[in-house]
């Protein structure tokens, strides 16, 4: 079995526990027999290590979800940062001729209007 079947596995058992332990205080109010504070104590003590042991594990499973979608996003994100390097540094090229040819173009008209006065 895999960690996340194991830990699917510790989910059950960690709700079977909570519900052992509510079927306790409601058997016990019912009945309401002579060791009753002692049954009470054994369900809330069911009760809790229930609940923790449910939640842990249900914290690992999402743990080991996000880690798997990491590990998906990585690999994508790896390409695609490969692919916007290359088309930034085209850009920045273009950019650079383009600017140089703007400057160019102001000083030729600066220099027709300088000519005309």
């Amino acid at each position: 079995m895999n960690k996340k079947s194991w830990y699917v596995l510790r989910i059950v058992v960690g709700l079977y526990l909570t519900y052992l332990g509510i079927k306790l205080i409601t058997g016990v109010m019912a009945e309401r027999p002579g060791n009753m504070v002692f049954v009470l104590f054994m369900a809330g003590i069911f009760i809790v290590i229930g609940v923790l042991y449910a939640v842990s594990a249900i914290k690992k499973v999402l743990a080991l979800k996000n880690e798997e979608a990491e590990e998906d996003l990585d690999g994508v994100e790896d390409d695609s940062y490969e692919d916007e390097s290359d088309d930034s540094e085209e850009t920045k090229f273009i950019d650079e001729n383009e600017t140089a040819a703007y400057s160019e173009s102001e000083n030729v008209e600066d220099n027709d209007i300088k000519e005309d006065d």
